[in-house]
């Protein structure tokens, strides 16, 4: 992409975008591209002489987290500048163009997917990309959904930059109006009058005729108070303010985010600069993040081979049970399980047998114990339940009955493995309460010793 670097260079620097200040406002946006496309690391980079600078990052490891940047030589981003974009590298370490780039060992890429931050058809400022440290098959719904979050980051430094060109020079507040890339009015008193617009504001509010009316009249009627800002200019308490609504197009309704400043015109009247985006795209977004993040919330509590409950989740949630068993009086029991021999499987037969036997085994807990018990897989070979009123008289009869169940599996026909287990319980006392690791510890010592026995019964 032809452009003078020394035009970006100075618009850089003019901006302010280099400086630690900038980054507050722009923060959110590395965070939002990770969690959008469920990667490790994302950052905004804004590309300047010989550094990489980032705007904004998430999951960035020292000693780059706390520069803030890196050499330009490390940065796969600067390829933006001379070529259009999106930059997409499935697998950094195969990929001729970046197999031996200087950067990709330091900052341990295994995967970039970068769009360039265009303020213009003639310049690149730098992008926003999000990184792996593994090989990934970026998907073209991947690159939509960065390159949405990418105008949207364009649009807030065209924001800053725009606001600091009105605080800069009033006096070229006409030609401003007309040249801004958002909507921008003149609100000339309390009531919000519009004095002046330009064409996008005109186009973003549906109207030719915007001069004389009031800026609520487009403003969602659930949405009103979201202009009490604006009041607190006129009243000198504040010189700016910013405020997000919805606003009304015809019969369209969009969401929109407006960046107002307390301004005097040629004859020293004071007048509120009003600039108007629509923010639509970038709230359905932050919709899509929240419920993303509570769906990753649910996942975060479950093993995904099996289904069941993870060790996280086993201890979130039996926490929680042990307080209503003690509050309630309650007698339970914890139960750790050791899977045995699912090493010789995975050695003898592969994974995917071993996996198996992880999952018929996991089935058998569920065809054993209730379903009001908590069982989990905390990892590997090994499982956990919290079970309610189970007494140490309940131990041989609970014992028998995951036997049976084992029994009744291994008989099946063209078996490659046979399911057995080791277990320890140990019991709760509402009167006299141990903690859920405490429990665990005590169980997982008692299955060691059943283990033991159940080897020197087989010699």
């Amino acid at each position: 992409m032809g452009q003078s670097q020394q035009a970006r260079l100075d618009l850089l620097k003019r901006s302010g975008l280099l400086e630690p200040e900038a980054r507050a406002s722009f923060e959110r946006f590395a965070r939002l591209a990770s969690n959008l496309l469920d990667m490790p690391t994302a950052l905004v980079t804004l590309l300047d002489q010989d550094r990489q600078v980032f705007l904004s990052q998430y999951g960035v490891d020292d000693p780059w987290q706390s520069k803030h940047e890196t050499p330009m030589e490390y940065s796969f981003c600067q390829r933006l500048l001379i070529e259009p974009g999106p930059l997409q590298v499935d697998n950094a370490e195969t990929d001729p163009r970046f197999a031996h780039h200087p950067g990709r060992v330091p900052l341990n890429i295994g995967a970039y997917l970068g769009i360039p931050l265009n303020l213009n058809e003639h310049m690149t400022l730098g992008a926003l990309c999000v990184l792996d440290s593994k090989a990934r098959q970026f998907t073209d719904k991947d690159i939509n959904l960065l390159k949405d979050l990418a105008d949207s980051v364009v649009s807030d430094i065209r924001l800053r930059l725009t606001s600091q060109a009105l605080d800069h020079s009033q006096a070229h507040l006409s030609a401003l109006l007309h040249q801004a890339p958002m909507g921008v009015f003149e609100l000339c008193d309390r009531t919000q009058t519009i004095r002046t617009s330009n064409s996008l504001g005109e186009k973003l509010l549906g109207s030719s005729e915007l001069i004389g009316r009031h800026l609520k009249e487009f403003v969602h009627a659930d949405d009103q108070k979201a202009l009490d800002p604006l009041q607190q200019l006129w009243q000198r308490k504040q010189s700016r303010c910013q405020l997000e609504a919805r606003f009304t197009r015809d019969n369209d309704v969009f969401w929109g985010r407006l960046h107002a400043s307390l301004v005097t015109d040629q004859g020293h009247r004071p007048i509120v600069l009003a600039m108007l985006e629509d923010i639509t795209d970038y709230r359905a977004a932050m919709e899509q993040l929240v419920r993303q993040a509570k769906e990753l919330e649910e996942l975060s509590l479950t093993d995904p081979l099996t289904g069941l409950t993870n060790r996280r989740g086993f201890l979130n949630i039996g926490r929680k049970l042990l307080l209503v068993f003690e509050r309630e009086v309650q007698s339970a029991a914890v139960i750790f399980i050791d899977l045995n021999d699912l090493k010789k499987t995975n050695d003898a037969l592969g994974h995917e047998v071993g996996d198996q036997m992880i999952q018929e085994f996991a089935q058998v807990l569920r065809d054993t114990f209730r379903q009001a018990d908590l069982i989990a897989r905390l990892g590997g070979d090994e499982f956990a339940l919290l079970a309610a009123n189970l007494e140490p008289s309940h131990e041989i009869a609970l014992t028998a009955r995951l036997e049976a169940q084992l029994d009744r599996v291994n008989t099946g026909k063209d078996r490659q493995y046979r399911l057995a287990c080791a277990l320890g319980l140990a019991f709760f006392n509402p009167k006299h309460s141990k903690d859920l690791e405490g429990l665990l510890k005590q169980a997982d010592a008692l299955m060691y010793a059943d283990k033991k026995r159940r080897k020197v019964g087989r010699l």
